[in-house]
């Protein structure tokens, strides 16, 4: 497995080189984004990916996108995951499924937190002085959970996971989890088929 991140630079010197170098959907992707932060954000995820393909001596040739602007190698070679939040955007490459999610911890309402967690997960982290984290961390694990299966929203959201004091992450069975907290103010959740 590859993974691959980076942090953002919002110069428009930058962007516009970016764009000219990006794959074509990548491009198409990012020209529908309101901001010059979003836009930014696609390409780098993007570039990332083509940087990974290279790494991993595979072809651009088959690369494609779905109905909603996510990469897959054609005939599966091997499995691509991107993501992107504030400045920071990530790329994950793996011969099994894999799935990635890159999130900036901020405040969650309770309201929302109740409605993609599990009553298990919430129990486990009401009241807690690092509720936001925590809150952050389930997100980003079910995230990439429905990115690696294809699961629906609704069945990630259904998905219990248990976050260990070890730091290690149990979940879904058949699937692996990691969880990363090494950039500051960020987690980053890789899920890949066991």
């Amino acid at each position: 497995m590859l993974l691959l991140c980076c942090r953002l630079a919002y110069d428009g010197a930058l962007l516009r080189r970016a764009e000219a170098v990006s794959l074509p959907a990548r491009r198409e992707k990012a020209a529908h984004l309101a901001s010059p932060e979003r836009r930014a954000a696609s390409l780098a995820a993007g570039l990332l990916l083509r940087r990974g393909l290279r790494l991993c001596g595979l072809s651009e040739e088959g690369l494609r996108t779905d109905p909603d602007g996510r990469p897959w190698l054609e005939g599966n070679p091997a499995f691509v995951s991107l993501s992107h939040s504030g400045d920071y955007a990530a790329c994950v490459i793996a011969k099994r499924p894999v799935g990635v999610d890159i999130q900036r911890i901020v405040p969650i309402r309770e309201r929302t937190v109740r409605r993609f967690c599990t009553g298990e997960e919430w129990d486990s982290m009401a009241g807690r002085p690092d509720f936001m984290r925590r809150s952050v961390a389930h997100w980003t694990l079910k995230e990439s959970y429905l990115k690696a299966s294809g699961v629906s929203t609704a069945g990630a959201f259904a998905a219990g996971f248990q976050l260990d004091p070890d730091g290690s992450v149990q979940g879904p069975d058949g699937w692996e989890f990691a969880l990363c907290d090494q950039v500051e103010g960020y987690l980053l959740a890789v899920c890949r088929r066991a």
